[in-house]
């Protein structure tokens, strides 16, 4: 199979927008797809997600806006004709439950199955770390993309192309000189001017 699949583990990129973005606001899946097409041929987007869920005990309108706009931001992608979307859901304690797993899953085995030719895991989650040397030790290429508020420096290790996609400079004052040791081979790119904040309406 000579495809590249992109594996997006949504609500973890949805809680990275979190951290810079005020009560209401996302990004467009799609806007941000383009900018990361330019980097790599992208032929499939397999997005994993699982809604939040009004939670009474929390501050009401802040809380609810931050639903709102995931709600948004995952139907930004589902309206995408290359992505094929998860739905994942919650256990008893309120915890994500198999979407995770799922996606950890179908690197591998999509790997051994030659279901792709190349992958891009699109996480600020080290946990799948197994899932993409596994993949590699099948032959394929693995990329990691992260969003400049998560960064899975575990995984830095392991992936072959390695990209932040920047907003602000927030991963240059932020997260960058806080690390250990400084990665090498490194793509910092910023996208500030290239995409912009949504609000629900």
């Amino acid at each position: 199979m000579s495809k590249t699949i992109l594996f997006v583990d949504g609500s973890n990129l949805y809680g990275g927008f979190t951290e810079i973005l005020k009560p209401g606001e996302y990004f467009d899946f799609s806007s941000f797809l383009k900018i990361m097409e330019k980097d790599f041929k992208i032929d499939q987007v397999n997005f994993y997600g699982t809604y939040m869920r009004i939670d009474k005990r929390k501050s009401k309108e802040i809380h609810k806006l931050s639903v709102m706009a995931q709600k948004a931001f995952f139907d930004s992608a589902k309206r995408n004709p290359k992505v094929k979307f998860t739905k994942g859901h919650f256990s008893g304690f309120g915890k994500e439950k198999a979407v995770d797993v799922k996606l950890a899953v179908d690197i591998a085995v999509g790997a051994a199955r030659n279901e792709y030719k190349e992958a891009i895991i699109m996480t600020g989650d080290a946990d799948f770390i197994y899932a993409v040397r596994t993949a590699k030790n099948e032959g394929k290429p693995v990329h990691l993309a992260a969003f400049c508020t998560r960064f899975p420096y575990g995984m830095f290790f392991s992936a072959d192309q390695k990209i932040v996609y920047d907003f602000g400079r927030y991963f240059k004052k932020h997260i960058l000189p806080n690390l250990k040791f400084k990665p090498k081979n490194l793509i910092i790119k910023e996208i500030s001017p290239k995409i912009k904040i949504k609000v629900i309406k």
